[in-house]
Order: C-alpha cells, then structure tokens, then sequence
C-alpha cells in the first residue's frame, strides 16, 4: 500500500517515576486531594492519553508498512531494504530489496501462500517477500519507475509511471501481461471486481476490467489519491488543485456521480466500514472532511497540520491521520464525537494495524524510525457505591461483582451492566472480599468488628465467624489496602481466613473444621495445585508455612535462617504460585529478596531486589511473575526461570498495592493508590501506561461477562471501571 493512501498514529512515553520514599500520607492530606481532583462520579466516555510504547529504529527514508501475522514490515526508500519487527517489537530481519522502495502490498504466490510484494521504484522491479523465511524468494521485473501496487484477487497491479503500464504479477510470480494506458498512472485502487488507475498528469481515471481498459473520466486539478466505497460501489478521487473530491460509479463506463467541494489542497481518502463514512485529508487547510454514504458532507474536523494519509484503527474503529507538516496524528473516533491529536516522530508518512499486538506503527520518514503504540483510548467509567469502598471481588455463581463498603457496613452489588442492584447489610468495617468457588458464596472480612461473614449467590448472609482481626493491615493505621487475608483450595474445598494468632479453615457448608494456632499474623495466602498445600505468608512471625488438604502443617520456612540473615525479620509479605514453574514466590522485604518454594517446600531461588517489595501476580499471558517495589515505585517482571526480565517505572503506590489480570488484553493492572491513577502493564514489558480513575484507588477485580476491571476509589465512593 502506498504511503498516499495510508496512516496512523502515536503518542507520549508515560513519565518515569522519582526514587521517593512513599511514606504513609495522613488521611486528612488524601481527602483534600479528592476534592482538588475531579472524581468520576457522572458515567462518560473519557479519551485518555495516548500510549507510546517506543520509537524503533528503521532503515533511512521509510516510505510505507504493512502487517501481517504478528511481523510488522516497513520498507526504506533510502537504502533499499525492508525492516521487520516482531509482535514484541524486536527488530527480527533487515531484508534487502531492490532501488528506492516505496509501496509496499500483501499478495498472493505459489499454493496461494501469502507473499509480501515490495515495489522498487528505482530499478523497475518488486521484491516478493516470503513471511515464513523472511527473505527475498523472487525477483520480479516491471516497468519503469513504478510508484504504486494493488491486489485483486490472485493478482498483483503495479503502476508504471513512466512507460504508461500496469504490470500484472500472478501467482508466480512472473508478470503474466502488461495493461497499456493512454497516460502515466500514479495510483491505483480496486473495488467491484475492477482495478481503477489514476493519472496525476492528465487528470484522469481509468477503469480496468478483466485486465482492459473500459474507459476514461476526467478529474479534478492535481489529483493525489484514490479510494474506493465498499458499499456505494463508487470510486473517489481526490483533486488537490482545486479542493473537490469527484465521485464516479465504479463500472465499466465510468460515470460521474457528483463533484463535492472539501477543504484545500486534500491529498489523502480512507474509507470507513464502521460508519460508511469517506474521510478526505485536507492538507492545506488542516483538516478532515467527512463524507456520508449519501456523498453529503457531514461533518469538518480540526486536525494537526499538512494532514496526508490516514489509517484505520479496528480495534476501537477510529480514523487515525498522519499530519506531516507538525509531526502529530489525530485520531478521530467513528462517532465523530470526539479527536484528540498527539505528537509522534518526524514526517509521519504512512502507517499499519498489527492485530497480534493490538499496535498501530507510524512510519517517521523524517526520524528513520516508526513509532509503536497501543490502545489509544480506554473506556473509562464510574458508579456511586457505599461509603469508603476497598475490597472488591467478581462472583461467577451470579455474575455479580461485590464491593466492600468500609464507611458504612454494607456490600453494593454490582451487575455485569454496571448497575447496583443491590446494597446489603453486614459486619462492621468490611475489608477484604474472597470468592469460594465451591460453597459458591462470598466471604468479607470486617478486622474492625472481628468478624467474617459468607454470603450467597441470592446475597443472603449463609456463614458469621468471629475471629481477632480478620483481614486487617499489619498496622491498622490507615485505610491503604492490604494485602488479601484470605485464601481458597479446591483439592478441599475450604477457605482459609487469616486472624491474628491462627488460620481458620472454613469448609463449603459453612463449617470450621480447623483453627490451625502458632501464627503471629498471617497475612498471605496461595495454593499450589501440585502438592495440592495452602501456602501461609506469616508477617510479623517471618515465616513461610504450607498447610495440608488435611490442614496440618507440613513445613515452615524460616527466612532469616535460609538466607543466613538472622538480624532482620523478613517480614514474609505476599504470595504467588508460577504454573510456569510450579514455584511458589514470597516477598521478603526485611531481607531485599524474593525466594522461590518449590513444591516439594524448598527454596530453590533466591532473587536479590530491594527491601520495600510487596505485591505478587502472575501474568499467564507471558509466564512472568510481578513484584512491587513502592519505594522505587518500580515493578519487577521474573521470569520462569527466576531472571529478571524487564523492570518498570509505576506510581506513587503505597504499601501492599493490589494487582489483577486481564485476560482480554493480556495485562496487569495496579492500584496507585496515591498517584490517583492505574497502571497498566501490558505482557510485552516494554512499557507502563498510566490511567486517571478518581480519588485513591484501592482494590481491583475482573468480570470475564463484560471483560471489564474494576477499581474501588475509596474516597469518591465509587467504582470506576475501564475497558479496551
């Protein structure tokens, strides 16, 4: 595809955060910071910043891209060659090709293998591309000074400018006839079975059936591209000499529908499918003209300066225009309710939507480079809750999603149409949330009335369980979140509660069948479905214990006499099994450590990080295991084989940030909880973005009906949720 028909877009690196101290902020100073800042109390759909992920170094002069599974393909005019990049953006092969790339297409070859067709306008000839070997398979000689590239069916199209010719490449890989023209063609589009030829020189467009010329139309001044209408059948050309767009049925005969007046000098057409809608770049007026299926002009949008080609982002189905002259893209939504436009590298030229990395790459012919970046918008929402809400779980049972309501002793339930439905009753100070997957009910933790009730799928109150500070912090100070003090196995069914002193183990017919005692405070909880054992992470008594399915202690792992430290307590803080490695982690922020058990409860790791690590998650999208620094406000990717792999710049988190998976976009979102925002870190490790949901957030969960997460804004009394 040329780089006259093409586009994308881009945007800033998220700020990398200060090695600070993230010392505990008194509650009056977070209150006044809730009212200074916007909460998110109306629902609204909010455009976010842009996520630049990276800039990848190219060949020089690239000229146009193309995607296709997972590799993404940017041809350099300069130094004729072809750079290509993996989904992690890794750069994987530098093909060389012929003189002076400028086009570049996905075509078709022998066995109807996919090829990548490259058109060498220097030299006259296209390179063929096999994606499986990455490398040149065929050479193929044209006319002379090629400029663009078409494919219809098993065809390739190639425009010769100056020989008045289309070559046609079949499947294999040789040209099969040549089209001759009464006039130079300079671009070319297919549609309705035909390919359309447009000459810049004589101002005309050429219809070709089954590889003949049918007929002629004259255009505009200056006409610079063509596009077609899928649902219309029309072809548009838009004339850069006298700002008009001419429209033409796509048939044999060619006839003129209408001529439309847009704004000056348009040089670029994209049509949209999501809204039948053709957009025209206005290049000397700085704008985008929107064209209804009616060929009525619907709407004149603002953009950056010299808009030229654009792109179509399927993902969220918005327009993306290149704008040359100020080195920006505007994305425009299908809606047309809404553009925001950022800066990206030198001269964006043309650009390309990889569908396996969700990423959309910008060709900066000006920076020898192309810009990476991921999801442009997120849907951000947000529902009045109970006061001071904190824990927060999803109840598959029901396709519920409960909130804990710690300023006012209650559970608001929330459906998967992100509706309250229901407000109930309970203990005092509810905490923390734990889903029991076999008594199919939802237990809540209340440490400020010492109280732990389990509620069931018709949100009626099933279990009451007194226990000493069930859930609570290990310094019950603030309202930061903690970590979870409850854990759940499914070899039998029990779910275990953390008090002071002991873990109580609660069966599915709301029985406790044990008390196991010798706990100081325990504060973690993970399940190893290898050894079939509960994992016991025992703060202030630094100690990591596993229990039985029979709920006996079988091994208790002293820290300070492993790691040979017997001056520090390792105050033993969260927990995570790695199916990956079947190892369970343990952070030791008294010891600067994160250790490995093995199933057979030995410690075969020992990672050495700093001494302010906390959370645990596991990531199944890359098999990398995340630790939380909060005092570096960094995040620590590990990889199976206990190497650190990627380390991350996050928020202002405070102690014991809470973490969920999102299998929908294979990433991990964190609560910064001071920062007042949620990162998002995607499995590729290259970056961390950076959300504003409203005041201190605190817990997350995932619903997998409406693949949403959400996040409880403790002071707003709210949920937000985000979705993309």
């Amino acid at each position: 595809m040329s780089p006259a028909r093409d586009g994308g877009s881009m945007g800033r690196r998220a700020p990398r955060a200060r090695a600070t101290r993230a010392f505990s902020a008194p509650l009056l100073v977070v209150m006044l910071i809730a009212f200074v800042l916007p909460s998110l109390q109306v629902q609204a759909y909010t455009p976010l910043s842009p996520k630049f992920v990276t800039t990848l170094p190219t060949g020089a002069g690239p000229v146009a891209t193309l995607a296709f599974q997972g590799y993404t393909y940017v041809a350099n005019h300069d130094e004729g060659t072809v750079t290509v990049f993996n989904k992690y953006d890794k750069v994987v092969a530098n093909i060389t090709v012929g003189s002076e790339p400028v086009a570049i297409a996905l075509g078709v070859g022998p066995n109807n293998h996919r090829m990548i067709f490259v058109v060498n306008q220097g030299d006259g000839t296209v390179s063929v591309i096999s994606p499986s070997l990455l490398s040149v398979v065929a050479t193929v000689t044209v006319g002379s000074h090629p400029s663009d590239i078409a494919v219809l069916s098993s065809y390739a199209y190639v425009a010769n400018r100056d020989d008045n010719t289309i070559s046609v490449i079949g499947k294999a890989l040789t040209v099969t006839l040549t089209i001759h023209l009464s006039s130079r063609p300079t671009a070319l589009a297919v549609g309705n079975g035909h390919v359309f030829a447009l000459s810049h020189d004589a101002m005309t467009v050429t219809s070709i059936y089954r590889f003949v010329p049918t007929a002629s139309a004259a255009v505009g001044s200056d006409p610079r591209a063509i596009a077609f209408d899928a649902a219309n059948k029309e072809i548009f050309v838009a004339n850069a000499g006298d700002g008009t767009v001419s429209v033409f049925k796509a048939n044999n005969a060619l006839p003129l529908i209408t001529t439309i007046a847009v704004g000056l000098g348009p040089r670029g057409l994209l049509y949209s499918a999501s809204n039948g809608k053709m957009y025209v770049s206005n290049y000397g007026s700085a704008e985008v003209t929107v064209i209804s299926k009616y060929n009525l002009v619907v709407k004149t949008i603002a953009v950056g300066v010299g808009p030229s080609s654009m792109t179509y982002y399927s993902l969220h189905r918005e327009v993306w225009v290149l704008n040359r002259n100020d080195s920006s893209v505007t994305a425009v939504a299908s809606s047309l309710l809404y553009t925001v436009t950022f800066s990206v590298g030198a001269d964006p030229l043309a650009a390309s939507f990889n569908a396996a990395n969700r990423r959309v790459y910008v060709v900066d012919h000006g920076s020898d480079a192309v810009s990476s970046i991921s999801d442009l918008w997120i849907s951000l929402h947000s529902i009045s809750v109970g006061s001071r809400p904190l824990g927060i779980v999803f109840d598959p049972a029901n396709n519920y999603t409960y909130v804990a309501n710690w300023g006012e002793s209650s559970l608001s339930v929330i459906n998967s149409s992100n509706v309250v439905v229901a407000t109930v009753t309970i203990c005092d100070g509810p905490r923390e949330l734990a889903y029991d997957p076999g008594s199919q009910e939802v237990f809540a933790a209340c440490p400020d009335s010492n109280y732990v009730i389990a509620l069931s799928t018709s949100n009626t109150i099933v279990g009451n369980y007194s226990m000493k500070n069930p859930g609570g912090r290990t310094e019950d100070t603030t309202v930061e979140p903690g970590s979870v003090r409850m854990g759940y196995s499914p070899w039998n069914q029990e779910m275990y509660i953390g008090a002071l002193g002991s873990v109580y183990a609660i069966n599915s017919t709301n029985a406790v069948v044990s008390n196991i005692t010798g706990f100081v405070k325990p504060i973690a909880f993970s399940y190893s479905p290898v050894n079939h054992q509960v994992y016991v992470a025992d703060y202030f008594g630094g100690t990591v214990v596993s229990i039985s399915a029979a709920d006996a202690v079988v091994a208790t792992l002293n820290f300070t006499q492993i790691i040979g430290n017997e001056t520090n307590n390792p105050y033993p803080t969260a927990l995570a099994f790695s199916p990956a490695n079947n190892e369970t982690y343990v952070t030791l922020p008294g010891l600067s450590n994160l250790s490995a058990i093995s199933s057979s409860n030995s410690v075969v790791a020992n990672i050495s990080l700093t001494w302010d690590i906390s959370s645990l998650i596991y990531n199944p999208s890359n098999r990398d295991t995340y630790v939380v620094d909060s005092y570096l406000r960094q995040i620590t990717a590990i990889s199976s084989g206990n190497e650190v792999v990627a380390v991350l710049p996050i928020g202002w988190v405070g102690d014991l940030p809470k973490m969920v998976y999102d299998p929908h976009n294979g990433y991990i979102y964190l609560a910064d909880y001071y920062q007042i925002c949620i990162s998002a870190i995607p499995s590729t490790n290259d970056v961390v973005y950076s959300y504003g949901v409203g005041s201190t957030p605190t817990h997350l969960a995932y619903d997998p009906v409406n693949q949403e997460v959400y996040i409880t804004n403790f002071l707003p009394n709210a949920v937000a949720w985000i979705s993309g």
